[in-house]
Parts: structure tokens; C-alpha cells; sequence
């Protein structure tokens, strides 16, 4: 493909249309039924902004795209290869994530092939957020959120008995004097550290090195569990000093933008302390 369009010196805009036009043919009804789950199930609402922050970064790489001399990069056909044999597979299995994700796949395999690895490189950020557009399939949630429910009772437990209330766990049920609570599918905060790492990755890009990067990454998901728990722990306390009514009612729906906020500032402090530290001088 790239030789032929060396020899006959293929105008690039109208060949990039072709490909484009290629992918929509192939993938028409997966993207179709990807923007459906984006507009109409509230859940999945979160992949229509990513999908546009992956169309604002690639915007935004516009000028270092310009500067890279583009150069074929032959083991880009295998992620092309591999992306037609995932969507075989998701197509004929009727499984909806492997056919979106392998578009994801088809468009880095592509771009890698007839624009470079460095291409790629430049670009990993958009397609980072296109791939994090594709809402997870219902077993992969509920798999996750059964032990996210359960780490966060029990570090809810042991932050209840910090401060001297009684508390019985049993799975994800607490129970204490006057109440029992119990921490359901919504409030596992599976939705607190996938937005968590979606602002993680955004503030990430000002580190220097990829050490700091991973480092404040891999944190994202115990600050997010620990503040979910906190939470929890509040709701027991406030019932330990006679506020149930406000722990059931104004706490239970507030507590979660507020809790979220606090997680915002505690990744903050984290993000100033790993400059401080210069962590990347450690290792």
C-alpha cells in the first residue's frame, strides 16, 4: 500500500479519505451502536466526552505531527492483522466490545504502518482516550466491582474502629449500634476511579519523566478506594453521634460530589509531592 502510493504519488489527503471511508464501511454498524451506548445509556454517557478529548488532543498534537518525517513501519501490519482477526472473532462470537476495540487497533495499526512508530508515539494520548471511550462490557463491571465493594468495607471497618465504633463486617454489610449499612454496586466507586484516572492522565502529561508518570498513576486507584471508604466511614460516624437522619438523607446524596472533591485535592498534594521528591532520582 505504501509503495503504491510512492510510485503513483497519491495525493495523501485523498488517500487518508479512502481509508476513512474503508473503516466507516467495515465498522458502520459498530460505530452506530458505540454512539447509541454513548447517547442513550447514562452509564456509558462518560465515552462521548472522551472520544472529544481524543479529537481535542489530536488537535493539539497538530504541530508535532508536522515536524515528524513519516516513514512505513512494517510491524504495523500486524496490529492491522490482529485488529481484522479480533473483529472476526468479537463479530462472529456477537461480542460487541472485542469488535469496538478492535477499531481502536485497526486505527493505531494504520497510522504506525504508513506514518511511523513515532507517529504513533505522538499520538498515543488520543487514542489513549479513544480506547478509555469504549465502555467496559457488564461482566468485566461486575467482576470489578464485587472486590472494590469489599476492600472498601473492610478498610471502612478498620477506619470505624480507628475511631472506637463498633462494627461487624460481613462481606460488604457493616454492622453498627443503631444501623447497618451496606455498601452496594453504586457505591463500590468504580465510577470515582475511572474518573480519577481520566484526570490522573490529563494531569500526568506535565510530569518530565515516565517514572513520575507511573508513580502518580499507580496511586490512583488505592487514593480512590481509600476516599470511597472514607465516605463509608463518615456515614457510620455521623449515626454513631446521633445524626442518622442526615447520614440517610443530605449526606447520602451529597457525599459523593464531596468526597470526590476531596480525592481531587488529596491527587493534588500527591502530584506536588512526587515534584518535591523528585522520585525519578530514586530509581
Amino acid at each position: 500500500m505504501y509503495f503504491i502510493m510512492k510510485k503513483y504519488k497519491f495525493n495523501p489527503i485523498l488517500f487518508n479519505a479512502i481509508i476513512l471511508i474503508l473503516i466507516v464501511f467495515l465498522y458502520y454498524d459498530v460505530i452506530l451502536d458505540l454512539f447509541n451506548d454513548w447517547i442513550k445509556k447514562e452509564q456509558d454517557s462518560y465515552g462521548l466526552v472522551l472520544a472529544g478529548l481524543s479529537v481535542y488532543f489530536l488537535f493539539k498534537k497538530r504541530k508535532s505531527l508536522q515536524e515528524i518525517e513519516n516513514e512505513i513501519w512494517l510491524p504495523g501490519i500486524l496490529i492491522i492483522i490482529l485488529s481484522i482477526l479480533i473483529f472476526l472473532s468479537g463479530h462472529l462470537m456477537i461480542e460487541y466490545y472485542s469488535q469496538e476495540i478492535s477499531l481502536v487497533f485497526l486505527i493505531s495499526g494504520i497510522i504506525s504502518y504508513l506514518y511511523g512508530k513515532y507517529t504513533l508515539k505522538v499520538l498515543s494520548l488520543p487514542i489513549l482516550f479513544l480506547f478509555l471511550s469504549i465502555p467496559l462490557p457488564a461482566i468485566i463491571i461486575n467482576d470489578i466491582t464485587l472486590p472494590l465493594k469489599l476492600v472498601a468495607s473492610s478498610v471502612a471497618a478498620s477506619m470505624l474502629e480507628i475511631f472506637a465504633v463498633p462494627v461487624f463486617r460481613e462481606g460488604n454489610i457493616l454492622q453498627i449500634p443503631g444501623a447497618v449499612l451496606e455498601v452496594v454496586s453504586a457505591c463500590s466507586g468504580i465510577h470515582s476511579i475511572f474518573a480519577l484516572l481520566i484526570i490522573g492522565i490529563l494531569m500526568s502529561q506535565e510530569f518530565n519523566s515516565y517514572i513520575q508518570k507511573f508513580v502518580f498513576l499507580m496511586f490512583i486507584i488505592p487514593l480512590s478506594i481509600f476516599t470511597n471508604a472514607l465516605r463509608i466511614t463518615i456515614t457510620g460516624l455521623l449515626y454513631k453521634i446521633g445524626y442518622g437522619n442526615i447520614a440517610l438523607h443530605f449526606y447520602h446524596e451529597a457525599s459523593g460530589l464531596l468526597i470526590f472533591i476531596v480525592a481531587l485535592f488529596l491527587l493534588l498534594g500527591l502530584k506536588k509531592l512526587i515534584c518535591y521528591i523528585k522520585i525519578e532520582n530514586i530509581f
